[in-house]
């Protein structure tokens, strides 16, 4: 606090570049103050701070200390995967539509940190990524060296697929049930396998369900006896919203 007779404490903030709004009058006993309006997101402000003492033709003011900070950019919103592959997935958002910032910051987990320091650029691409994995991605708005809020989104890569279908012998096939078995996808990581029997000429059955680990199916209902059916294999990683599949190993067999 100031000595001597001592009325209160007057504030000045200033943008960068700009002209003072009205200063912050605060009492003797008040040693903190707020922006007299709303400032600009993303802005360079000067703040100074300074005793006073009497009023009118006995005014005095003492020396000015002062600071600069800069306030944070308002925060990008609707973040959303629009693609991905085994090993990337590609993002988007809107990014804020006031105040001032420099560009974006993406994390998702890793050590990196993708900098676009550019306004203009609202998705990115990330790369070397775990197939079938799950991401949480984040993006910031900064403005010099201060961040905005975060928005964010799960995403997943796709999954790795499954190995050759294997060629059904006799005894995988009856009249009434054809059973397949395959090689299991290598490296990453998978909830398990899917797989989709569809009569030719007909509509899909019921999809069979595997645990990863487990590289063999048999038909989810009765099968027609001479029919040909169409059957294919993916795998499969998460569940709900954030389920992703393989491309899609098939055979046509018939039983």
């Amino acid at each position: 606090s100031a000595e001597g007779m001592l009325s209160g404490y007057e504030v000045i903030y200033t943008p960068d570049g700009g002209s003072a709004p009205p200063t912050v009058s605060v009492g003797s006993m008040t040693t903190t103050a707020s922006a007299p309006e709303d400032l600009t997101p993303g802005k360079l402000y000067t703040i100074e701070v300074y005793a006073v003492s009497g009023t009118g033709g006995d005014r005095m003011e003492s020396d000015r200390k002062s600071i600069t900070v800069r306030t944070k950019a308002d925060q990008p919103t609707d973040l959303e995967e629009i693609s991905a592959t085994n090993t990337s997935v590609t993002v988007r958002w809107t990014p804020p539509d006031t105040g001032k910032f420099d560009g974006y910051k993406v994390s998702y987990g890793a050590p990196e940190i993708i900098q676009i320091d550019n306004t203009s650029v609202s998705e990115t691409i990330i790369s070397n990524l775990t197939p079938g994995q799950l991401y949480t991605v984040e993006v910031v708005a900064f403005s010099g060296d201060v961040d905005s809020a975060k928005d964010s989104q799960d995403v997943r890569t796709i999954p790795n697929p499954a190995g050759d279908i294997n060629v059904p012998n006799d005894d995988d096939v009856t009249t009434r049930n054809i059973t397949l078995t395959w090689e299991a996808a290598t490296g990453g990581v998978r909830t398990g396998y899917e797989v989709i029997y569809t009569p030719d000429g007909g509509s899909a059955l019921t999809t069979v369900i595997v645990p990863d680990g487990t590289t063999t199916a048999s038909a989810p209902e009765a099968l027609t006896p001479g029919k040909l059916y169409t059957i294919e294999v993916f795998a499969v990683s998460g569940t709900g919203d954030n389920k992703t599949g393989s491309a899609r190993e098939s055979t046509t067999v018939r039983t």
